[in-house]
């Protein structure tokens, strides 16, 4: 059922979102303690999501996926940056990612594997092409259940 919803809701979002200058990376829907809260993870060009960014793309898509009626049921908005672990899921992310560490799970092994750490090398007819412990491995896209950057932390700056 969630699976629909996000749907809906990715087609009401997106293109506001792009509209607006920023990218959607995932939507997702969690439940704790009763209230059900469906989040939105943004990215921009050229720098960090400002809680200012937040509240800008909360507003705009807030009332367009009450006006598509994506989500049948009541829930929070969340909007926030996806973080340095971020989701890959689309053939941009991967791309856009190439030459970085990521962590791949498949939705049935290939090769008697299912999970992957390694290096974007490329993405070419859509599949992962990886670097895993000096090995290539080719993932086709559709056999993606998750993908994930491995954070870099050589480049966040460490708070004194």
């Amino acid at each position: 059922m969630h699976d629909v919803a996000i749907e809906k809701v990715e087609a009401a979002a997106e293109p506001i979102i792009n509209n607006l200058g920023y990218r959607l990376v995932d939507c997702e829907f969690s439940s704790e303690g009763g209230r059900v809260t469906l989040r939105i993870f943004i990215d921009k060009e050229g720098g960090a999501v400002t809680i200012d960014d937040c509240e800008l793309i909360s507003r705009a898509v807030g009332d367009a996926i009450e006006a598509e009626g994506a989500v049948a049921m009541s829930y929070d908005l969340e909007v926030s940056s996806p973080g340095l672990n971020r989701p890959l899921k689309k053939k941009e992310d991967f791309e856009r990612y190439r030459g970085r560490e990521i962590k791949l799970k498949t939705r049935e092994p290939i090769e008697g594997r299912s999970n992957y750490k390694g290096v974007i090398e490329d993405f070419q007819n859509d599949k992962v092409h990886m670097i895993v412990d000096g090995m290539k491995f080719e993932i086709p896209i559709d056999l993606v259940s998750k993908a994930r950057l491995v954070p870099d932390l050589g480049k966040v700056k460490k708070r004194n």
